[in-house]
């Protein structure tokens, strides 16, 4: 016997306006010299990962011993970290303020455009937590959970113990954990350090920003 569907007007618009669920964002390792893992909402535990993967909304990603990795965000926020370094991706969307977490390691973030009007990220350390909206600036988050932020192009706003700080071009401060970020003073990291993040000899272009 051959079964029929029949479905009713109602049944009709439900199906025409019925829209896809909307993807959860990602970030994308766009490179990776040595090993690093992820450990995604749905894992159970830390997974390998390879250049050109797709890292999950809420996902933890980190960098194993001698490795280096390269991570692009929806609202076009390169990362660039080193060895040891572990990175939260909290929230990524791209229409929506962004956050990641850094609890350790050594960094490199910057955006080729700056963000659109009202939107800012924020990139939150054990220490402090900084807010961008365009800029280029190098961090490391210490295992004495000491918080150090130079930048190099734009400005970066750091809030810690009640206290705010703006940074600008060639200027340093470090936050201890529990207390307010140091004033400001003038940082001794080379432009030519910024070499030491590449992979495959390749910085995503964030120097440019520095012409």
């Amino acid at each position: 016997m051959l079964s029929l569907l029949i479905l009713t007007p109602a049944v009709w618009a439900q199906e025409e306006t019925a829209a896809p669920a909307a993807a959860a964002p990602e970030g994308k390792l766009l490179r990776l010299d040595g090993q690093a893992q992820i450990k995604g909402p749905a894992d159970t535990e830390f997974r390998a990962v390879s250049g050109g993967d797709m890292l999950p909304l809420a996902g933890t990603f980190r960098v194993l011993p001698g490795g280096k990795a390269q991570i692009e965000l929806p609202n076009g926020g390169i990362i660039l970290v080193k060895e040891f370094t572990v990175v939260q991706l909290d929230q990524i969307a791209k229409d929506q303020n962004a956050q990641i977490s850094i609890p350790v390691g050594e960094f490199l973030i910057g955006f080729k455009a700056p963000l659109p009007s009202g939107q800012v990220f924020k990139v939150r350390t054990p220490a402090a937590v900084a807010g961008i909206r365009g800029t280029l600036f190098w961090g490391l988050s210490a295992p004495d959970l000491t918080t150090t932020f130079a930048c190099f192009h734009d400005t970066i706003t750091l809030e810690a113990g009640g206290k705010t700080v703006d940074l600008v071009p060639g200027m340093v401060s470090s936050t201890k954990y529990g207390e307010a970020p140091a004033d400001p003073a003038p940082h001794s990291v080379p432009a030519s350090y910024l070499e030491t993040f590449a992979v495959e000899g390749n910085l995503e272009g964030l120097p440019d920003l520095l012409k």
